[in-house]
């Protein structure tokens, strides 16, 4: 058996060099004939004294080293680290990040992320990093929204398809100055997190990008995007005049998760980031409007946003972002309420009828009567089971009740003794009272209705900031409003000057 590691000897300096160099690596190991190989001393003195009668050369037999190459450790300068790669501290398939001894070129700017030994004994990227300005605050997480879908919105099952991203930018002061890229980022780097808390059991959390923006700040950039139903309970009191607002809370108990999403959870302890929304960035808007603001039977007045961070960890940090949006009501004006009024100018057919034949006067009102009844399960279809009136069933009792008492008029007018004068008086007074009890019922939910409106459009210098937050100073919890739909406000702000 020869052994390489020990052909060096004292004299041979090249020789020497080369057994440093390998003095790491397993040994290499051939078999050759014992009996007729010389020592490398022999060899070495025969061949300088003895020119013309050289030994023949060792010949190092190479198979066994081929056959053994996988039982054979490369040396560690010549291995290729990757960003990802399995773990050699265990059999398990755990993912760590590796990068690789540091190149000495850029020695002075390697930091303690650089060298995969010490990130396999200590994986610290999982942890959160610090504030690298105020140490002892928590880390500011810069983040911004977009919503590409908003669509279904069902008035009686409450709930909303959307497509909502959320996109996170932080530094880690770890990554600052190392001449990394995204490719390079460790596996189990930390990032922030969110839960979205009205989600349905059909909305898909994707965690699409995890990416380094600048590696001489360390900045850091996370997009989550919720694609789904959510649950938006609307307050459907002055429904079809109603506003509503379709809220998405997020919620985060220093909520956190790595990037290749093998580790997750939260803090409740320690008081780990806040969130900041980008309101001053000149460069980039805080919301994106990523479809055409149309939504079926509503109008999109604009949006609103709001960020409580809590001093204290165990209190949740809450995001809510509000669509603001009016209902087109001409729909069930027509459908609904124009249907309803004409059965009660028709019933007035009845008291045309001779006041003595009350068998003809009921008929016609019975018939009327079921006309109605069977209106209002066309109306429920369209609003769910509460347990209060909206303003359209309220018109529709009236008009039950109106039809009523027309049957109890008809009743006394054929009773009385003077039943021509009794029934004048009866048709106006059920007439008057009808539409009395409609406009008390209508104006003032129409009047709230056209409030809302000019609460996002009071004047026309606003319209011209639509989709545009412009740059001012802003607190964290502070709320802002935006409008958006220019061709809608402008609409109504003319027809709004033409009643006046």
């Amino acid at each position: 058996m020869l052994t390489l590691g020990t052909f060096a000897e004292e004299g041979d300096e090249e020789e020497q060099l080369y057994d440093d160099e390998c003095e790491e690596e397993e040994p290499i190991i051939t078999e050759t004939s014992s009996s007729a190989r010389p020592t490398y001393k022999k060899v070495k003195s025969e061949y300088s004294t003895n020119t013309t009668n050289r030994p023949e050369p060792v010949v190092l037999d190479l198979s066994a080293l081929n056959n053994n190459n996988n039982n054979n450790k490369k040396p560690k300068r010549a291995r290729a680290r990757r960003a990802t790669v399995e773990s050699e501290v265990s059999n398990t398939s755990e993912k760590r990040s590796v990068f690789g001894k540091s190149n000495p070129s850029y020695n002075i700017m390697r930091s303690n992320i650089g060298c995969w030994e010490d990130d396999i004994n200590t994986g610290e990227y999982w942890m959160p990093p610090v504030n690298e300005y105020h140490v002892n605050e928590p880390l500011i997480v810069d983040f911004r929204c977009a919503c590409f879908k908003l669509t279904d919105v069902s008035t009686v099952n409450f709930t909303t398809l959307i497509k909502f991203v959320v996109v996170f930018e932080w530094n880690d002061s770890r990554l600052k100055g190392m001449p990394i890229t995204t490719n390079d980022l460790p596996a189990d780097l930390w990032g922030p997190d969110i839960i979205l808390e009205n989600a349905q059991n059909d909305c898909a959390v994707v965690y699409d990008s995890f990416s380094l923006l600048s590696a001489e700040q360390g900045r850091l950039k996370r997009t989550v995007t919720f694609h789904g139903h959510i649950f938006t309970p609307m307050g459907l009191k002055d429904f079809p005049f109603d506003s509503e607002e379709l809220s998405l809370k997020f919620i985060s108990i220093n909520n956190w998760r790595t990037l290749d999403q093998t580790r997750h959870g939260n803090d409740p302890v320690n008081h780990v980031y806040i969130l900041r929304p980008m309101l001053d960035r000149d460069d980039v808007d805080f919301f994106l409007l990523g479809w055409g603001g149309k939504v079926q039977e509503f109008n999109m007045l604009g949006w609103s946003q709001d960020v409580q961070n809590p001093e204290i960890p165990t209190i949740p940090i809450i995001f809510k972002f509000d669509i603001h949006l009016v209902r087109m009501a001409s729909f069930y004006v027509y459908k609904v309420l124009f249907p309803l009024w004409l059965i009660t100018i028709t019933s007035m057919a009845t008291f045309a009828i001779d006041p003595l034949d009350l068998q003809g006067r009921l008929e016609v009102l019975f018939t009327l009567l079921l006309s109605t009844i069977a209106l209002v399960y066309v109306v429920q279809e369209s609003i769910p089971k509460i347990s209060f009136l909206t303003m359209v069933d309220k018109i529709v009792n009236a008009t039950l009740l109106n039809l009523a008492l027309s049957v109890l008029f008809s009743y006394l007018i054929s009773r009385t003794s003077n039943p021509a004068e009794m029934n004048l008086i009866m048709a106006i007074s059920n007439q008057v009272v009808y539409w009395a009890v409609n406009v008390f019922l209508i104006i003032p939910p129409y009047m709230r209705f056209r409030k809302t409106i000019r609460d996002f459009v009071k004047k026309e210098e606003e319209i011209e900031e639509i989709r545009r937050l412009g740059t001012f100073e802003q607190d964290i919890g502070q709320s802002v409003h935006v409008a958006m739909r220019k061709s809608f406000a402008a609409r109504f702000l003319s027809s709004s000057r033409r009643r006046l």
